[in-house]
C-alpha cells in the first residue's frame, strides 16, 4: 500500500442514464423562466460540460484521492468477483426490512382489531 489507505468504496465509470435530466414545473410557474435563463448561463458558461465530465468530486487531497480515483490504485484490470462474505451487508439489510415490515404488519392487525371493537 506504500502509506496509502485502503478504500472500500469504488466510484461507477459509466452513468446510471444516458437520458437527459429535466425539471418538473407547474404551467405558467414563476420559477420556470428563473431556471432556464441560470441553466442557459451554465451552459454559455461551459459548466454543465464541465460538471458532466468530471462529476462532483469533492476536495482533493492525498487522503481521499484512492477513494476518488479507485482505479489509479488497482493492482490488476481483471474485473473482481463478488463472494458470499461481501454480499452479507445486504442480506442484513434484507432481513432488517423484513423484521420491520413485520412489526408494522402486526401493528396494524392491533390497531385495526383495537378500532374495530370500539367503532359504533
Amino acid at each position: 500500500e506504500n502509506g496509502r489507505r485502503l478504500c472500500t468504496l469504488q466510484q461507477m465509470e459509466e452513468a446510471l442514464s444516458s437520458s437527459p435530466v429535466g425539471f418538473g414545473l407547474p404551467r405558467n410557474s414563476p420559477l420556470a423562466e428563473l431556471i432556464n435563463r441560470r441553466i442557459d448561463s451554465f451552459r454559455e458558461a461551459y459548466l454543465i460540460n464541465k460538471l458532466i465530465k468530471e462529476g462532483y468530486p469533492p476536495e482533493i487531497s492525498k487522503e481521499n484521492y484512492a477513494c476518488m480515483y479507485p482505479s489509479t490504485f488497482a493492482s490488476s484490470s481483471e474485473p473482481q468477483v463478488f463472494r458470499l462474505q461481501q454480499m452479507g451487508g445486504i442480506f442484513v439489510m434484507w432481513f432488517v426490512g423484513l423484521v420491520l415490515a413485520c412489526f408494522i404488519f402486526l401493528g396494524e392487525l392491533i390497531n385495526y382489531s383495537y378500532a374495530g371493537n370500539h367503532v359504533t
